[in-house]
């Protein structure tokens, strides 16, 4: 009897310990588990005002780019036509074969003179 009610002490003792272990560490796990959750609403709502305000830009950026675009509109045209004529005159250089402008070749009296000097 006397080893059974030690056993049956022991037992009692380790259950307690192990409870009081467990109940710690669910205790902490539940703190963390909070603190995690206030930084998930404190990113959800950081993230929100973030969107809104990419909302506001994108608004911002519209109107002034088509103010931009309607004072603009005279000089905006007359780029896309000295464009448009640059890119037919290349276009038709590329077609019929013209060589681009080929700079002179110094002859060998200017070479001789410039390594001299």
């Amino acid at each position: 009897m006397k080893y059974q009610d030690e056993f049956f002490n022991l037992r009692n003792q380790l259950r307690e310990n192990l409870q009081a272990r467990a109940k710690a560490a669910i205790d902490g796990a539940r703190s963390r588990l909070s603190e995690a959750e206030q930084r998930v609403q404190r990113l959800k709502q950081s993230l929100a005002v973030v969107t809104e305000a990419g909302q506001e830009l994108g608004k911002i950026t519209g109107r002034h780019a088509r103010h931009f675009a309607r004072q603009n509109a005279p000089l905006l045209a007359a780029v896309g036509k000295d464009l448009s004529v640059l890119a037919r005159s290349t276009l038709a250089k590329v077609q019929h074969g013209s060589p681009a402008g080929r700079r002179a070749r110094k002859t060998p009296a200017t070479r001789r003179a410039r390594k001299a000097a």
